[in-house]
């Protein structure tokens, strides 16, 4: 296999080397990069795939957000509705100079991984796509969720998280509707608290690998998340217990 360790060293030089690494924000995306790039390994592996194809993986695990951290020094902010597309600038950004070469000497994968990276952050992935480039954008999306899921349950990411303590507020009719239907939640550009549990919550339903399903079953991801959640309206804590339901009997039932 290729040494992923020259690519990391690149990845960590640009980063340390351009941004405040002491910004939380920073870090956490730094942090957040490698370790799905581990996730992207080891779902590659679990497919069967050749040293050579792995290696893309933890290419592409390692870029997806590379966009981020210019993203947050410029604006601030990581929403892409009021900034850029990171999956796009993310592409823009390792076409510029030929960036690209800087992690991976070989071009013959640049198409893969250009489109695994502009697919990783969309809602659906676009269609029409080579099997093989297809393979790439679901294994980065489900490695991306993964690591969501890591984050939320950690204490690092709960002081970051607006997802401490859910108590009153409401869910609506929409996002409730499609986790009801096991359908992933299309985020709006306001959202109460319920309303972020239920985004992660619809994660599960776009994730594509029964490996990934086994990792978030193992490490029972979102309990921690879900045990802040206790509503005084009691029709919301009725619909908050339905959603639960959901989510457990689907890890159970799948894979």
């Amino acid at each position: 296999m290729k040494d992923i360790q020259l690519a990391i060293d690149e990845f960590k030089n640009y980063v340390d080397s351009n941004f405040n690494v002491s910004d939380k924000s920073i870090n956490r995306k730094r942090s957040h990069s490698l370790r799905v790039m581990n996730f992207c390994k080891e779902l590659s592996i679990s497919l069967g795939m050749n040293d050579e194809e792995i290696y893309i993986a933890q290419i592409i695990g390692l870029l997806h957000d590379i966009a981020r951290f210019e993203q947050w020094k410029t604006f601030q902010s990581f929403n892409d509705i009021q900034t850029f597309d990171h999956g796009d600038r993310a592409v823009e950004f390792l076409k510029e100079n030929n960036y690209i070469r800087k992690f991976i000497e070989d071009g013959s994968y640049d198409d893969i991984i250009f489109t695994a990276l502009k697919n990783h952050n969309k809602f659906e992935i676009e269609s029409n796509l080579s099997e093989k480039a297809l393979k790439y954008c679901k294994i980065i999306r489900d490695a991306d969720k993964l690591d969501i899921y890591y984050e939320v349950d950690s204490c690092f990411y709960n002081e970051q998280s607006k997802i401490d303590a859910v108590t009153d507020t409401k869910l609506c009719d929409e996002y409730y509707n499609a986790i009801l239907e096991h359908r992933p939640v299309l985020k709006k550009k306001e959202e109460s608290k319920f309303d972020l549990v239920a985004v992660l919550i619809s994660f599960v339903f776009d994730i594509n690998f029964d490996e990934s399903i086994t990792i978030i079953r193992k490490h029972d991801y979102m309990r921690n998340t879900l045990t802040k959640v206790h509503l005084s309206d009691p029709v919301e804590q009725e619909k908050f217990d339905k959603i639960k339901e959901i989510y457990y009997s689907y890890l159970e039932t799948r894979g």
